[in-house]
């Protein structure tokens, strides 16, 4: 399979047809299948994704919103489907924003106090000022497994929920994303990454914010944010926001030349 993908990556570079690179795709489409990762088992999209993400490279697709390979990836964006987890957390937030609501439900006085004067602060603060002071303000729920909270292994927290609870690396994302909507910056500059820990050889999730032709990520292991070239040891599965998913496969370095 990485043959096929270093085969699409350089016919584009060459300029050959829209055929060459259709049928291409089409065989990645049909061989690639999501593994496991932080977000659990049923995060894979299933298999009727794979003709609308094969349509086109990322780069041609989402350009306006990712004009970077994240961790160096090929990406391939779909429908947001199959994905019920995640669908539930936006059909919630759309309904009845958390942060939209009486914070003091879910947070102490002090947080509550906290959050609208960082709102009030940073109205008009550019994205990554935003990002860092969301990043440094969220990572101070304490880290708490699914399990132990509600009695799964897996569980997608609203933003509420997280707030009320806390929990694992993907309600610190999916809180994050929330809070900076709240904030201004606009979903097409955010996505919520599922991704394999190579070093610690675990799943996990982070927020990638896009600023200044780069992605900036948003890790509950740290209050440093670096830019994703930095985070090398960092493969991605799948990424989304509210609107769109995208797989993401690394490319097989092409062969020295002869």
């Amino acid at each position: 399979m990485p043959t096929i993908v270093n085969r699409i990556y350089h016919s584009a570079r060459q300029g050959l047809s829209v055929i060459t690179l259709a049928a291409y795709v089409f065989v990645l489409a049909t061989l690639f299948a999501v593994p496991g990762s932080a977000l659990g088992a049923e995060a894979s999209p299933s298999a009727d994704n794979s003709a609308t993400e094969a349509n086109a490279p990322a780069q041609s697709q989402a350009a306006q919103t990712a004009p970077v390979r994240l961790f160096g990836t090929v990406e391939f964006r779909g429908e947001l489907k199959n994905l019920p987890r995640w669908e539930r957390i936006v059909k919630a937030e759309r309904s009845s924003p958390t942060f939209d609501q009486d914070l003091s439900k879910f947070m102490s006085p002090a947080s509550v106090a906290q959050w609208q004067t960082m709102l009030q602060n940073l109205r008009d603060a550019p994205i990554l000022e935003k990002g860092r002071a969301v990043n440094n303000f969220f990572n101070r729920w304490p880290y708490k497994r699914d399990i132990e909270i509600y009695g799964v292994e897996m569980y997608w927290p609203t933003p509420a929920e997280f707030l009320r609870n806390s929990g694992m690396c993907h309600g610190y994302a999916i809180t994050k994303f929330y809070a900076l909507l709240k904030m201004g910056v606009p979903e097409d500059r955010m996505r919520i990454v599922a991704l394999n820990d190579t070093i610690r050889n675990i799943g996990h999730a982070v927020l990638a914010l896009y600023v200044d032709d780069t992605a900036y990520i948003l890790d509950n292991v740290s209050n440093v944010i670096m830019t994703h070239d930095r985070l090398a040891h960092y493969a991605p599965v799948f990424s989304v926001n509210q609107s769109f998913l995208w797989r993401h496969v690394v490319p097989k370095a092409p062969p020295p030349p002869k």
